[in-house]
């Protein structure tokens, strides 16, 4: 039998949600796929033979806009990709990658942190492709969610736009074919979607007479689908709980991966906890193990948020007296083994963990905070991906600083656990890309600290094949 380990779990934390205004339909005119772009120049630009940039002016080029954020995890970890496609088909693709930034000059997202981590990034990568920094370009563009791509044609038309793009995609629409990617949704979009998606009744229904009865009036009912964007929320990381419906009981889950489905199946939560300070960190394993003799069952396991290839949409409804007994469960689960022949089994196995520890005392002891007394975390790091500049912090704070974007931009199945026993708190600067798991231990280890590998007994969910 041969068992697979499921590297991350798809999270959603490559794709942020920016805080934005609704637009008024009237006064927008964003971007649409077979129109012309709206133009603009760009005036802030580097690694670009002139100082500014007008978007009409790059017409027999195929062009490629790429709006990311300094907050933006999945924007930052694709930047050697994207400088890797830029060096590729430089004669026939001007990639231009626009760092937003806050148009008040405030915050995470300023002018400053933005252009100060991307210099931190472009001296680490070696980063050559044209670049743009710009507070106004977004809010035009009607900019929701990032990442944010804009494809457009040597003729000026918009011909994409989507969350993300590899070289296939690129090579496709050179070779004039129609790729398959992700739409990436703007504001008046966005808005649409949820001012028009009823979640009072469930999912592929109108409540109105449809071939032989209102398509409501069911008492039980259980439905997978593929996933369907046009579902606002289309992704909630929420416990397992039906919610009431008038006399019936109703759970949905919208763009879902097979993966985070038999999790709320087995577990009762769709993504684990990565707080430290759950219950549950440290003591389920946050992604299952598949053990299987039938490698085509896989298929349904990979999945992608870009194309949204092996995700779905699950919707159960019972009558409401059925809600809190274990029956909606049960359904469940006999619903993910008819479709994608697996059953989930929870198993105690040792896995392997990180652990914060001291490698040199006498470094450490020289951390030692002045501001001890105080009870206030003073916080001076530029960004998460800039380093820490701490006055003040606990171990298990420098823990969570460090930790959690390598969790989140390296591999979400990696626990942490403080073994350092400091008491005291401390005063720690260094600087490194907090998503790259080395850099992290680099600065750590020049302050007498280090990530070192561990193990420890969890609870695992395993996923076997349905034996008849």
């Amino acid at each position: 039998m041969k068992t697979y380990k499921l590297i991350g779990i798809q999270l959603l934390i490559a794709s942020v949600q920016l805080l934005t205004n609704s637009a008024k339909s009237q006064n927008i005119n964003y971007p649409e796929t077979g129109k012309l772009l709206p133009d603009y120049t760009l005036t802030d630009v580097r690694n670009y033979p002139e100082k500014k940039l007008t978007l009409s002016k790059k017409k027999g080029k195929w062009l490629i806009l790429d709006f990311w954020s300094s907050v933006c995890g999945g924007c930052i970890q694709s930047f050697p990709k994207m400088n890797k496609l830029a060096e590729t088909f430089k004669d026939d693709v001007q990639i231009v990658m626009i760092g937003m930034c806050s148009a008040t000059g405030e915050g995470a997202t300023s002018e400053k942190k933005t252009k100060k981590l991307y210099n931190m990034l472009e001296e680490k990568n070696g980063l050559k492709f044209t670049v743009a920094f710009d507070t106004v370009l977004q809010r035009l563009y009607g900019v929701k969610t990032v990442p944010h791509i804009l494809i457009v044609d040597p003729a000026g038309i918009v011909n994409v736009i989507t969350t993300g793009i590899d070289e296939a995609t690129v090579r496709g629409l050179l070779s004039g074919n129609s790729v398959s990617v992700r739409k990436s949704l703007n504001r008046s979009e966005a808005l649409e979607l949820e001012q028009n998606y009823n979640t009072s009744i469930p999912f592929l229904t109108s409540g109105k007479t449809s071939n032989g009865g209102n398509d409501t009036s069911f008492l039980f009912r259980s439905l997978l689908s593929k996933a369907n964007r046009g579902i606002t929320p289309y992704y909630k990381s929420v416990p397992f709980e039906m919610y009431p419906i008038g006399d019936k009981a109703m759970f949905e889950e919208y763009s879902i991966s097979v993966i985070n489905l038999y999790q709320l199946a087995y577990i009762g939560y769709s993504v684990p906890s990565l707080l430290r300070e759950d219950e549950r960190y440290g003591k389920d394993w946050p992604v299952p193990l598949i053990e299987t003799n039938d490698s085509t069952k896989l298929k349904f396991i990979t999945s992608d948020y870009v194309t949204g290839m092996g995700r779905f949409c699950y919707s159960l409804t019972v009558p409401i007296e059925k809600a809190n007994t274990g029956l909606p469960i049960s359904i469940m689960k006999q619903d993910l083994k008819n479709y994608f022949g697996l059953e989930g089994v929870i198993e105690n196995r040792v896995m392997p963990i990180w652990k914060l520890v001291v490698i040199d005392n006498k470094r450490v002891e020289r951390l030692r905070s002045n501001n001890a007394s105080s009870n206030i975390l003073i916080n001076k790091s530029d960004s998460k991906f800039g380093g820490i500049d701490f006055i003040g912090a606990t171990m298990e704070q420098v823990l969570d600083a460090c930790r959690g974007p390598v969790q989140i931009g390296r591999k979400s199945e990696n626990i942490f656990v403080n073994e350092t026993n400091i008491p005291y708190k401390v005063d720690i600067k260094f600087k490194a890309n907090l998503v790259d798991l080395e850099e992290v231990r680099a600065g750590l280890r020049k302050n007498g600290l280090d990530l070192v590998r561990g193990t420890k007994e969890m609870r695992v969910l395993i996923l076997k094949d349905v034996i008849e």
